[in-house]
């Protein structure tokens, strides 16, 4: 009995370092609906693809805020690093360079009001 039990454990030990790829695949499709049933169902929010990208960053790469927002929502680790050792704020960065161009990114607010520069 014993010995089923540790073998039990053992499996369930795989499974949760296997992580979530239904999940990564959730994001990939922007299903917001599934990726929300995987993780109230236990996926692991922080879980990552072969390089160690995670969940959080593909959401990013998507450019989907509202998939964003339901992992940061479900505690993903918004500082994590993949192979690469980017974060997902350097993805986020890379995405909005590539939405506006390196010198067409918009006005920041400056002491309350906006710069032309």
């Amino acid at each position: 009995m014993s010995r089923l039990l540790v073998l039990l454990l053992m499996a369930h030990s795989a499974l949760l370092a296997a992580g979530s790829p239904e999940l990564l695949v959730a994001i990939r499709n922007g299903d917001h609906s599934t990726a929300q049933k995987l993780l109230r169902a236990g996926a692991d929010v922080n879980t990552v693809d072969s390089d160690g990208t995670t969940a959080l960053m593909h959401a990013v790469i998507e450019s989907d805020t509202k998939m964003m927002r339901l992992l940061i929502d479900g505690g993903a680790n918004v500082n994590a690093k993949n192979a690469p050792d980017s974060t997902a704020l350097m993805y986020a960065a890379d995405v909005r360079r590539d939405q506006f161009g390196e010198n067409q990114a918009p006005a920041r607010r400056r002491s309350g009001r906006e710069s032309n520069r």
